[in-house]
């Protein structure tokens, strides 16, 4: 994360649940959020993921606290 944090604008808040979307919005720097999108969006074709499906959507959002360090990395 970059040692200064940017201020979100409100056009460019990220459209994520109540719990995940608060925490992104108070320690996330708009930088990280963009590059985050990025990885999100090589996740998604990668894995063919569809994220209508709950399961997948769930997928994603785990895959992005751990990006964000929110949580660990699960064993390999």
């Amino acid at each position: 994360m970059p040692p200064l944090r940017q201020r979100w604008s409100p056009a460019r808040l990220p459209a994520l649940a109540r719990a995940a979307g608060a925490r992104v919005v108070e320690e996330i720097c708009g930088s990280c959020w963009k590059e985050w999108m990025g990885v999100q969006t090589k996740i998604i074709n990668e894995y063919r993921i569809n994220v209508l499906h709950p399961e997948h959507a769930e997928a994603v959002k785990q895959q992005m606290e751990v990006f964000f360090g929110f949580r660990e990395a699960p064993p390999q």
